[in-house]
């Protein structure tokens, strides 16, 4: 379950509703400008020193205010409605109570006093009339008032302020009562010498920062187990003491002077999920996933209620009614310690189930049963004990931190006997690891000895077969380097039959030819040939790429050129579409007559031809699939050749057109094969691309002709790299 997710979000809420949340009731004045009636009968007299005066409710007057509408102003003005107090008043939680009491100070120096005014009160609001100002000092205390509009701040259940007298003088005091969350008000006036009271708080911040510390040490204990371990166990369980921690906090005021009131009563809201973590632990702690599957779907559901409940609490704060949100809150403290008494009494039964007796561990169980009963009875016992008044608070306090921690020690022991006990599982665990590895050892050292006897068999057996292999070795060696040498000669013929390229290069003037065959032969080949018609001499230049590579595609190179030996030599054909259209002609012918009944064959080329007309700056271009690359300065021309192949099967009439060029000095021409861009290579393995390869072109073409060639022969090596050649390539470049 991702309750972080719920823990996360009750955070967010924590740390940024005391920003949006301003209203506060701080203590005011409130001017005297009405007289007040007092009878002597009435006065309580100070006339000793002792540490305690008591018994001052029986000289008050109470007004009962029902509506709970009147205010202060108000009430100073209806002080003939006020009746003398008596054990007949029931102080109705449903009512506020005004109390109207008036103290002499009959001792002849100044005395600074704590006035006591009862017991599990809400809000208490105390008028102290200052004379020489003419107003009346507003003071505030009770369970539901924030420490920092306290007027002292003490135990929430202890309800007190301060209030000083000059030599022998006297003061009225009003003193408004109200609870919200429907118990009892449990009014009661005495006033503490101020010495006295301040030796109680030294005493209680002694033992309360004790019994803090104590439970801290044990939230970050236990966290560090977790982030050690890993085990969310102890992620519940040192939230769970978090949680316990700020609720006793709040409820003795320890340490929360000064605190915004906002943020204390979130803190107060907070502490409301040790229920929650309590349930977290107790599902990670006993498994009840696996225990008690049915009951852990109500515990989830417990969870997932209660952090409903104290998310709905501190967002409905905003409304600022305080009561439906105690009514609230208590009512699901109520509920829940309900439900966890019904949980405890379920796990005593499943102990007992026979059919769970094997998958249960009764110590962990136990440790659980214990820790919580203890929680329970110290927490009734000092509450029973505190509500009746059977003894004094600081004793009730005390029996509910005997069971807190009485509950810590016992789920400690549990977690450390829990922890022993993986330890045990983890060494059983290892012990029949290592005793199946030997079971493994053992096996296989059966089949070791097996698998030899086989080997041996074997090895016999391939050794006859090695010798035989070695025998057909010999023989393809033989057969092979027959051929291959027979493919370096034929290398030798087509070489013979293209020319040298160092002397082509030259025929053409400023001019490379990068010629990479694939194999040894190749399919691509370059061819240029000088013709005169009619006075006018024409220099033919190829560039052709054949179908295939290796033999076949040498086989079609030498058809190549003797087919253009024929169109131009002999036919005197100088326009290079019309030579084109004679050379698919007679390809066709070729490969139709080696066409099989009911076989295609695709044999053909892709070919450029550049003529130059000397004489003239005049150049003449036609292709078939390939193009002519044309740059000129800054100017960069793609001449597309025909869609047409040269040879091959095709339904469509083929077509083939002349493009004429008029070229200046320095314009270059590229005229190449599709090997170099389609080759895969590079740090990915990919194509080169035809695109990449014209940025290539251009950015070198200011580059003299030779360095041209060699850097383009990098080039490419580089990006091939430990790939297979693709396909050949050639590439020739001619500078006008």
């Amino acid at each position: 379950m991702k309750f972080s997710k719920l823990l996360l979000f009750l955070c967010l809420v924590l740390i940024f509703s005391p920003a949006l949340s301003q209203k506060t009731n701080k203590t005011g004045k409130v001017s005297i400008d009405t007289p007040v009636e007092t009878y002597s009968n009435t006065i309580f007299d100070i006339k000793n020193e002792n540490v305690v005066q008591d018994s001052l409710l029986k000289k008050a007057y109470v007004y009962v205010d029902c509506n709970q509408e009147k205010r202060f102003e108000e009430i100073v003005r209806l002080q003939n409605d006020f009746f003398q107090y008596s054990d007949t008043v029931n102080w109705n939680p449903n009512c506020t109570y005004w109390v109207k009491i008036t103290i002499k100070n009959t001792l002849p120096h100044e005395h600074e006093w704590v006035l006591h005014l009862g017991k599990d009160l809400n809000f208490v609001d105390v008028f102290d009339p200052m004379p020489a100002l003419n107003e009346y000092r507003h003071k505030r205390n009770g369970i539901f008032v924030s420490p920092s509009e306290r007027d002292i701040d003490e135990m929430v259940s202890q309800t007190k302020v301060k209030i000083s007298f000059l030599p022998k003088s006297q003061k009225t005091l009003f003193i408004r009562y109200e609870n919200i969350n429907n118990r009892p008000m449990k009014a009661d006036l005495k006033l503490i010498k101020k010495d006295k009271f301040e030796q109680d708080v030294k005493y209680r911040n002694l033992t309360q920062g004790v019994f803090q510390g104590f439970i801290w040490i044990m939230v970050f204990y236990n966290f560090l187990i977790f982030i050690l371990n890993k085990e969310k166990v102890y992620l519940y369980y040192s939230f769970y003491l978090l949680g316990t921690g700020l609720f006793l906090m709040v409820m003795s005021s320890l340490a929360l002077d000064g605190i915004n009131g906002e943020l204390f009563h979130f803190i107060w809201y907070f502490a409301g999920l040790c229920v929650a973590f309590y349930f977290l632990f107790m599902r990670s702690f006993l498994k009840t996933k696996i225990l008690v599957p049915k009951l852990d779907k109500a515990i989830k559901a417990a969870i997932y209620i209660q952090f409903g409940v104290v998310a709905f609490v501190m967002l409905y704060h905003f409304t600022y009614n305080i009561k439906l949100i105690a009514i609230l809150y208590f009512i699901s403290i109520g509920v829940q310690s309900l439900f966890i008494l019904v949980l405890l009494i379920c796990l005593l039964f499943v102990i007992n189930r026979k059919r769970n007796r094997k998958k249960v561990n009764k110590k962990l169980i136990y440790f659980f049963l214990a820790g919580s009963l203890a929680l329970i009875f110290g927490a009734a016992t000092g509450n029973i004990l505190n509500f009746l008044d059977l003894v004094p608070r600081a004793v009730g306090g005390a029996v509910i931190q005997i069971g807190i921690v009485a509950e810590i020690l016992l789920f400690s022991m549990g977690l450390g006997y829990r922890m022993k006990l993986n330890e045990r599982e983890k060494q059983k665990t290892q012990s029949r690891l290592i005793a199946q590895l030997k079971a493994n050892q053992a096996l296989q050292n059966t089949l070791n000895q097996e698998l030899e006897e086989k080997v041996i068999e074997r090895t016999q057996e391939i050794e006859a077969q090695k010798e035989q292999i070695n025998k057909k070795n010999e023989q393809l060696t033989e057969t092979n380097k027959k051929m291959t040498d027979s493919i370096t000669y034929a290398a030798r013929i087509q070489g013979a039959i293209l020319g040298d390229t160092e002397a082509i290069e030259k025929e053409l003037g400023d001019a490379f030819i990068l010629f990479h065959p694939r194999d040894i032969v190749s399919g691509d080949f370059y061819w240029l040939r000088k013709i005169t018609i009619e006075e006018t001499t024409y220099k033919i230049f190829v560039v052709a790429d054949c179908t295939g590579h290796g033999v076949p595609g040498a086989f079609m190179t030498v058809m190549g050129v003797d087919s253009l030996d024929e169109i131009v030599n002999n036919q005197k054909t100088w326009q290079p579409h019309q030579i084109l259209y004679k050379l698919d002609e007679r390809i066709t012918t070729a490969t139709t007559q080696r066409q099989n009944k009911g076989s295609k064959i695709r044999d053909g080329m892709d070919i450029v031809i550049l003529v130059f007309e000397e004489g003239t700056n005049k150049a003449y271009f036609a292709g078939a699939k390939n193009p002519l690359f044309h740059i000129r300065g800054n100017e960069h021309l793609l001449t597309k050749g025909s869609m047409s192949p040269i040879g091959g099967t095709s339904r469509k009439e083929k077509s083939f057109s002349m493009h004429e060029i008029t070229y200046q000095k320095g314009d270059i021409f590229y005229m190449y094969s599709d090997g170099f861009q389609d080759q895969f290579g590079g740090e990915k393995g990919m194509k080169y691309m035809s695109k990449i390869f014209r940025k290539k072109l251009i950015e070198i073409s200011n580059l003299p002709m030779k360095t041209q060639k060699e850097i383009l022969d990098r080039e490419f090596l580089k990006w091939k790299g430990d790939y297979t050649q693709t396909d050949d390539v050639i590439l020739a470049g001619i500078r006008m």
